[in-house]
């Protein structure tokens, strides 16, 4: 391939990644699924565009290398370790399982040999790391239970099939006919090796990149840094991924093996950030170029020829794992998930995964599998990575119309005969008030919409109860007729104003608390009648405190810094009012578009006015004539006085 041929087929490659991430957006269905669909399209079988996308995939699996450094990076040796349980545990069983069952199939149901079974057993045991990660990533589920089993699940796929590099050959010689010679182009430098040596080998090189890393990676990236050229270091970090991933390949091992671990020995790193900033983007690209070539890599001819085959064996593969691993999700005793997230799980790991292709190909070579069998499984393989977004996607729509449909029944709510305070919406701020109230022994009725949340704190034996505060009956069941204050902490503007508007005509005795989720929200709580003291803005004495503490570090005085916020809460409150009457009013004036624009020039000149420094250094603060003539002074004087 010459220059102009490579610059082509990247050309083609680039322009499919853009436009079917596009679509995907539009069409709000996972982009993996659109890469594949392209791959279909410009590959052999339509277009004809590529011709070569087993040579592109071949290249672009290095993103998969890539993925895999990345997350190692994300992990630590401490978090691996607290994670062993779930990866020995919950990773063998599944995986143990799933071969178990295939293995029988294949032994009993396509009369394979016992070997060539347990080896295509495994094969199609293993889920596809690079699919699973990249539908966890884009739904941001990564990070949860479901996401964390998946990933323990995974890892140990991973080690595990790497015996099947070495097995595999060893079968193979043995099952060939006498007198058969075939042809294999061998990257490993060990094959010719025994095979006991060739493991002693490979644990070795396992064993030894951890402390080579730490002792010798480390170090260089210490001096290359202080070169202070980004250059340099970018360059060092591909090395340290190409030679980790060589030096696998060259024993036989599986190439991402190598950069997983030296991912995991730098993620305590002070280069950690750095390394991430230049990979993340080859990543994506790279990872999207090996969707496409799967796509391209599609023979038609052989899903016309045998289309009830190749149907009927990825229906029995994709229910076999998924049945399998959603079963041992829910009871299993390692990281118990419940039944809608375990069949989720089930789904996304239904998919056989891109080692099944190297793995498969051994095969053909070695005639444990017949060419048209070996072709026939790879297709197998294509359609299951093709339906897992499918299926999530339609998963999903599906859980949301359910939740939709049949809604959490409310809660039988019991309170006390001497509740005094009712705090609808039990979050990330009601559950700080709720704690404070508690510690003063103050008598609550807590109401709330989020079901997870409420399972989870009725477990720790806290009284919280499912349901609408919105709802004149079930604010008196909560005890709205004796309470004294009625805390409104919802997350949803407008059911806040809802709440409000109740409460204020229904309950008037209640003082209402109500927090501000925008300055919008702010000002239509002041419009409903609510005084400032009766509303708490959730980001207003964060920020104070923050550009507080900004101050005093540039070293300004602590009783300064606290006087200038002082100043800037009376001041926002009477900007606020101000706007607000003018909105209620109506007021057409020309000249208010000149103080919106300017407000932070009155504020400045609040904050930082000759009267303001010596009122501080008399040490007193009255700053109200101050602001009250900035802001009650007409816009139109104003104006005039700054532009005479």
């Amino acid at each position: 391939m010459n220059l102009y041929q490579f610059l082509i087929l990247a050309l083609i490659y680039l322009f499919a990644i853009v436009i079917s991430g596009i679509i995907c957006k539009r069409l709000r269905i996972s982009p993996v699924l659109g890469y594949i669909i392209a791959g279909v399209i410009i590959g052999p079988s339509f277009l004809n565009i590529t011709n070569d996308a087993e040579a592109v995939m071949n290249f672009s699996e290095f993103g998969v290398i890539v993925m895999l450094f990345l997350i190692g990076l994300e992990l630590n040796p401490a978090s691996l370790w607290q994670m062993r349980t779930n990866i020995l545990g919950l990773g063998t069983l599944q995986f143990i399982s799933t071969m178990a069952v295939f293995s029988l199939i294949f032994y009993f149901g396509l009369h394979s040999s016992l070997l060539s079974a347990i080896i295509l057993g495994a094969i199609f045991s293993k889920s596809s790391m690079a699919l699973v990660m990249q539908i966890l990533n884009e739904s941001k589920t990564a990070k949860t239970k479901k996401g964390n089993a998946a990933f323990c699940i995974l890892i140990f796929q991973d080690v595990a099939v790497i015996p099947l590099f070495i097995i595999i050959p060893i079968i193979g010689m043995k099952l060939l006919p006498a007198g058969s010679q075939i042809h294999v182009e061998n990257t490993s430098l060990i094959s010719h090796l025994n095979g006991w040596i060739q493991t002693i080998i490979m644990i070795s090189a396992i064993v030894g990149i951890p402390p080579f890393v730490k002792y010798c990676v480390k170090p260089l990236f210490k001096r290359i840094s202080r070169i202070n050229n980004r250059e340099i270091l970018s360059a060092f970090i591909f090395l340290l991924v190409i030679g980790t991933t060589l030096i696998m390949d060259s024993i036989g091992l599986s190439p991402a093996l190598g950069a997983f671990i030296a991912g995991i020995v730098l993620s305590d790193s002070e280069y950690k950030h750095e390394v991430e900033v230049t990979l993340a983007p080859i990543k994506g690209i790279l990872m999207g170029i090996f969707f496409i070539s799967v796509g391209g890599i599609i023979n038609f001819a052989i899903i016309k020829g045998y289309p009830k085959t190749i149907i009927l064996d990825t229906l029995i593969l994709l229910c076999v794992k998924t049945l399998i691993t959603s079963f041992i999700a829910k009871f299993n005793t390692f990281n118990r998930l419940s039944k809608g997230e375990s069949i989720k799980l089930g789904f996304l790991l239904s998919q056989t995964g891109e080692f099944a292709f190297v793995l498969l190909a051994l095969c053909n070579t070695f005639q444990i599998l017949p060419k048209l069998t070996y072709e026939t499984y790879t297709i197998v393989v294509i359609l299951s990575m093709i339906t897992t977004p499918i299926f999530m996607m339609i998963i999903n729509k599906l859980s949301q119309i359910n939740s939709k449909k049949a809604p959490r029944p409310t809660d039988n709510i019991q309170s006390d005969d001497d509740v005094e305070v009712i705090i609808a919406g039990y979050g990330r701020m009601g559950q700080i008030i709720g704690r404070i109230l508690t510690a003063n022994d103050v008598k609550m009725s807590i109401l709330d919409l989020n079901s997870d949340n409420i399972d989870t704190l009725q477990a720790l034996g806290r009284k919280v109860y499912y349901g609408d505060a919105g709802r004149i009956d079930l604010l008196q069941s909560a005890g709205a007729d004796v309470a004294k204050v009625m805390i409104i902490a919802v997350d949803n503007s407008e059911h806040s104003l809802e709440i409000v508007s109740l409460v204020r005509e229904r309950f008037p005795h209640l003082k209402i608390v109500a927090r501000a989720y925008s300055r919008q929200h702010l000002l239509d709580l002041r419009q409903m009648g609510l005084e400032f003291h009766e509303i708490e803005r959730e980001t207003m004495a964060a920020a104070l405190n923050m550009a507080g503490q900004t101050l005093k570090n540039l070293g300004v005085r602590s009783r300064t810094v606290e006087l200038q916020k002082d100043s800037f809460i009376k001041y926002d409150h009477k900007n606020i009012d101000h706007f607000l009457k003018i909105w209620q009013e109506e007021v057409k004036d020309p000249h208010i578009l000149f103080i919106n624009n300017h407000v932070d020039n009155i504020l400045k000149e609040i904050l930082n006015s000759d009267k303001m420094k010596e009122i501080f250094k008399e040490n007193h603060f009255t700053v109200n004539d101050l602001v009250d003539k900035n802001l009650t002074e007409p816009a139109y004087d104003f104006y005039k006085k700054k532009n005479p």
